[in-house]
């Protein structure tokens, strides 16, 4: 699924079961939801900067502005 040009892959099962633990933390108030938000957010963020692909195209960007 693209998000503005850049290609988001899905997230493998480590992480995928990262968010579902960060979610059913939010869900049951042992942080709050916002701040479960914001970490992965963060989180995927961080993971698609080491991804060569998005880092080309985010240097694209740069160049174009």
């Amino acid at each position: 699924m693209p998000l503005l040009g850049i290609p988001i892959a899905k997230p493998d099962r480590g992480s995928l079961a990262w968010y579902a633990g960060l979610g059913l933390m939010g869900a049951l108030d042992v942080i709050d939801w916002p701040v479960a938000l914001v970490v992965g957010v963060s989180h995927a963020l961080a993971t698609q900067a080491r991804n060569p692909e998005v880092r080309e195209a985010a240097e694209g960007t740069e160049a174009a502005a």
